[in-house]
């Protein structure tokens, strides 16, 4: 079908099969992985930055409030010279709370919610200032890191690797039962010590996000595959590895971002980055390992911050490692890909997706080659009524085991272009249009992304939107335009240069969201 040549193979009756869409397994799960995914362990970081000052109102769930006030116990002196009177914080008495209090608040109301659902689940923290703390699940001693270690990846991520068997030990209930059995006289909620612990993790006007980052990915790489990290800093990382608050340190932490994507891609690991609005962060340094990972990149406020959170954490990973192999026929080749990626004259493409969640979709073009080409490789279309597809996904599941999955799919050749466009799946046109201009704006290619955004914009107006016949097709293609007109803008202020500090983390944070976009996005009303 592929290369029209007629090939003669031998083949089992009970291996031959006329399903368009096959799964194979291809390797069996890993003992040590099984018994994880009994244990439903899922091992989750929040490197989570302490320099946190602004403040606004908020309203959370009753039983965050209450471990709210446990976690920020004030100290009043005794009038009659006793022990100090230790006493509660009252939340609903608050008129403002720090950013700092309310990503914790927020941290609260989300394990509440994994508390009653996935109880089971590993949860740890690692803390950073000027200084780097793992907290890990709150059982242990916090491990501390200083100085000229900062600015050690290796040493930093042995270190988290080894740390996981001590400080990521228990699930959120096993911590409950730890904590009772040694504070028996008070009523606190599983994960109180956890949370505790954070909270007073010190505050300090410096940022090792970096290190912080590279050891928790560290300990997530000793968990299950489909783990996660949550990054989340309001501030510019300005110690040790990573740091960007120089210019001359840009380059340098370009690259540092992009291995710890790709060490946790390879790990099946998914980093998401939570960033606040109205500071410098360098969004468009911290998201390329949540673009690695097929994470999220927020920019959150206080008053959304659970809602966020949930968001985030919501994530479920479904298959690690993923790779994508498609075959055309040999009259047809991808275009817009790496050439490393192509083989056979252009009509195979092989890439690594990575990690995969239920919102990830990915799409490709391709064209007919030319005729000079289809004459070099000797390449006849006479008769073609139908063109073959094929696709081969490879990918693991958290218990290690490995699968092949092939479909394959027959399209009908038509010269009539009105016709083709009449039922074109505009939602699919669109989140192919919106991915590629976000990837060529976050390379820097902004020439490239400006006419890419022009062409699709003219193609769905004048084609799609006078050839189109459903009222879904329409709407989709007036939301495309939407966006993609928005899209239009924010190059031209990045060309002009018109946009730095916050304003364009808010825009780096724009354009990670629009690479990630899938066809339910432009179904919205």
């Amino acid at each position: 079908e592929f290369c029209s040549n007629h090939n003669f193979i031998k083949i089992e009756k009970e291996d031959y099969t006329e399903k368009e869409d096959c799964l194979y397994q291809i390797g069996k799960p890993n003992d040590e992985k099984v018994q994880e995914k009994e244990n439903n362990e899922e091992s989750k970081q929040d490197a989570h930055g302490s320099d946190l000052k602004a403040a606004s109102s908020l309203k959370f769930s009753k039983g965050a409030e209450e471990l709210f006030g446990v976690i920020f116990e004030e100290e009043f002196p005794d009038p009659d010279g006793n022990k100090n009177i230790i006493q509660k914080k009252d939340l609903s008495k608050l008129q403002y709370i720090s950013r700092r209090e309310a990503v914790l608040l927020a941290a609260c109301h989300q394990m509440q919610e994994m508390q009653n659902k996935q109880p089971d689940r590993k949860v740890g923290a690692v803390a950073f200032s000027s200084t780097v703390s793992v907290i890990g699940d709150g059982s242990q001693k916090p491990a501390k890191y200083a100085g000229d270690v900062l600015n050690n990846f290796e040493t930093l991520l042995d270190n988290g690797k080894k740390l996981y068997n001590e400080h990521m030990m228990n699930t959120i209930l096993d911590i409950s039962k730890l904590y009772n059995e040694h504070m028996t006289n008070t009523i606190l909620d599983n994960f109180e010590i956890l949370m505790k612990k954070l909270a007073k993790h010190p505050e300090g006007g410096s940022t090792a996000l970096g290190p912080a980052v590279t050891v928790a990915l560290g300990l997530a790489s000793q968990g299950k595959p489909g783990s996660s990290v949550i990054i989340c800093t309001d501030g510019l990382a300005n110690v040790g590895l990573g740091r960007t608050e120089s210019s001359a340190d840009l380059a340098a932490a370009n690259a540092f971002y992009q291995k710890l994507g790709e060490f946790a891609r390879d790990n099946g690991i998914i980093v998401s980055v939570v960033t606040m609005k109205g500071e410098e962060c360098k969004v468009d340094m911290l998201g390329k390992i949540a673009d690695a990972t097929n994470g999220i990149v927020l920019r959150v406020s206080p008053e959304t911050m659970s809602e966020d959170f949930a968001k985030v954490m919501g994530e479920e990973v479904i298959g690690t490692k993923v790779e994508l192999k498609l075959v055309l026929h040999r009259a047809l080749k991808f275009r817009n890909e790496n050439p490393d990626n192509l083989k056979v004259d252009g009509s195979i493409c092989t890439k690594v997706i990575g990690n995969v969640t239920k919102r990830t979709e990915r799409s490709f073009e391709y064209e007919i080659k030319s005729l000079l080409d289809q004459q070099a490789q000797g390449i006849d279309l006479t008769g073609l009524d139908e063109i073959p597809f094929q696709a081969q996904i490879t990918y693991e599941l958290p218990d290690g085991s490995k699968y092949l999955r092939v479909i394959n799919k027959s399209q009908n050749v038509s010269n009539d272009k009105k016709e083709v466009e009449q039922n074109a799946r505009v939602d699919i046109l669109a989140t192919n249009a919106a991915q590629r201009n976000a990837d060529l704006a976050l390379q820097g290619k902004l020439a490239e992304a400006e006419e890419n955004s022009k062409k699709w914009g003219s193609y769905m107006s004048k084609d799609i939107m006078s050839n189109a016949q459903k009222a879904e097709q329409l709407a989709q293609v007036e939301n495309f335009q939407k966006q993609n007109l928005a899209f239009a803008s924010a190059v031209q202020q990045q060309k002009e240069k018109k946009v730095s500090g916050k304003d364009a983390d808010d825009l780096a944070t724009n354009m990670y969201n629009m690479k990630q976009i899938n066809s339910s996005y432009w179904n919205q009303k």
